[in-house]
């Protein structure tokens, strides 16, 4: 599953001025709904993307329905305080409603198994249009938020 970064243009001066506003908890409260608003049509495109099998799959005595893997896609924000992220991954493990451990035999392959990188796809598709309005909003938020600002007009 190859990682895909988003370069946004500007970010350093972004960043700067963000980090020059008060109360960090608002500030990364707000840095994670604009990244999980951004999320959302990435989770989408990969979600169109993703191989459906046409009958229901068992291993190791666990059935799986045919748009298992497709249903399993979550955004997830990211634990660290200091740099706010969210992740777009299949869920998986005891807890997950669908489970999609396998997704890694399905994008790279097998010796079974012919690989279809879909993430990639999805991703290359969506990935253009989501750095540019990331930016926009950021820009917005932190010109909202420097008004706000007594000695700034």
């Amino acid at each position: 599953m190859a990682i895909q970064r988003i370069k946004i243009e500007g970010i350093e001066e972004l960043t700067k001025q963000i980090m020059n506003l008060s109360d960090d908890k608002m500030k990364r409260r707000e840095l994670l709904k604009i990244l999980r608003r951004q999320a959302k049509p990435l989770l989408a495109a990969i979600k169109s993307k993703a191989p459906v099998a046409d009958k229901p799959i068992t291993v190791k005595g666990i059935t799986y329905k045919p748009e298992n893997l497709k249903k399993s896609f979550v955004t997830k924000t990211g634990k660290s305080k200091q740099y706010p992220h969210v992740v777009v991954k299949p869920d998986s493990g005891k807890t997950a409603k669908y489970d999609g451990w396998y997704i890694h035999f399905l994008a790279y392959g097998t010796n079974h198994i012919q690989g279809d990188d879909f993430i990639k796809k999805g991703a290359d598709e969506k990935l253009p249009t989501i750095s540019v309005t990331a930016s926009e909003e950021l820009r917005r938020y932190v010109v909202k938020k420097t008004k706000q600002i007594p000695f700034i007009k």
